[in-house]
């Protein structure tokens, strides 16, 4: 897969992408993650999800602020983390 994303600790996930739902909020989806603990060591800490570089088949983004894990999903073949930003 040509996706990754790079979190602020300079954490890669390789086979990982990110869906925006709305201005606040999106979902990573990470095959490079496996198991809930897991997600939560790194998806749990948000001085590592405060900016997260996703590259996406050629399509480079910058997300800042999501900070705030509201769901985590173990899949068969990795998870998908919602999260969204800090309430002001």
């Amino acid at each position: 897969m040509n996706e990754w994303i790079e979190l602020a600790d300079g954490t890669r996930l390789n086979n990982t992408y990110i869906v925006k739902l709305d201005e606040d909020h999106l979902t990573v989806h990470s095959k490079d993650v496996h198991g809930f603990r897991e997600a939560v060591r790194i998806f749990g800490d948000p001085e590592k999800t405060n900016r997260i570089h996703s590259y996406q088949f050629g399509d480079e983004e910058d997300w800042t602020g999501f900070t705030e894990p509201t769901a985590i999903l173990e899949e068969d073949d990795g998870v998908a983390v919602s999260l969204r930003k800090e309430a002001d």
